[in-house]
């Protein structure tokens, strides 16, 4: 598309553009393309927009207004027309409130303030709601579980690298790869459940989800987002283990 809309500027078409785009999603598609580490993305953009605006991303009331709003939609479920909110009053009684405030401090790297994230992350929500009433082992009894799941959730839709591979056949494989992701951070240390030598084998193997995923330097809002949202709490990575091992 950039490519198509360089040759209309330079070949002096008389048109005009309006773009909205992420920087960091060109740049790593131009590395894919031209197979260079070594693209200045910047330099490249300049040649085709005579004025570029960087936009601020979402901020916490705007997150808040966007979850509330996602929380008023209504839904079929059976004969019967509820909301969002309700049904998920319903499975944990929780209430709107509580889930506003919780996305409100999940939802804070700039990567992570997109409507349509939010948008999946509610979706996604709604699914675990309905299994829930069905299945009373992921029920959730405090809004600090129903915090985890909200971080799980974020980590499944952001990163779907981490989702588990069906050919493993493990429910254990999502949190064998929270805790591979995280030591590859460098936010586990050596002393943690498994020795460094096992870590690294680890890391090498070919199954792993780090051989499908970038590294830390190409997509370092992953560890970013571990380290604030997971590791600041000393149970948050047991509760995201035994949510994964549930559900």
């Amino acid at each position: 598309m950039l490519e198509a809309i360089y040759f209309l500027t330079g070949a002096g078409a008389n048109c005009s553009f309006l773009i909205a785009l992420d920087p960091t999603l060109v740049q790593q598609a131009a590395i894919t393309h031209y197979k260079t580490a070594g693209f200045d993305s910047n330099q490249y953009l300049d040649k085709l927009f005579d004025l570029r605006i960087s936009l601020r991303s979402l901020r916490y009331d705007s997150i808040q207004k966007l979850v509330r709003n996602e929380l008023s939609r209504e839904i079929n479920i059976g004969k019967d027309q509820l909301t969002i909110e309700s049904l998920l009053h319903d499975a944990w009684s929780i209430e709107p409130e509580e889930v506003v405030n919780v996305f409100g401090d999940v939802i804070v790297l700039p990567e992570l303030t997109n409507p349509r994230l939010v948008h999946r992350i509610v979706e996604r929500l709604q699914l675990l709601a309905r299994a829930s009433l069905i299945a009373e082992k992921t029920r959730f009894d405090n809004i600090e579980m129903f915090r985890a799941v909200v971080v799980w959730c974020t980590i499944s839709e952001r990163w779907p690298q981490v989702r588990p591979n069906p050919a493993s056949g493990s429910r254990y494989f999502m949190a064998a790869n929270l805790e591979l992701v995280a030591f590859s951070y460098g936010l586990l240390s050596d002393q943690s459940s498994r020795g460094r030598k096992q870590w690294e084998e680890g890391l090498v193997e070919g199954s792993n989800v780090l051989a499908r995923m970038p590294n830390k330097d190409k997509n370092p809002d992953l560890g970013r987002f571990i380290y604030d949202q997971i590791f600041p709490e000393e149970e948050m990575a047991e509760k995201l283990i035994k949510l994964i091992t549930q559900c």
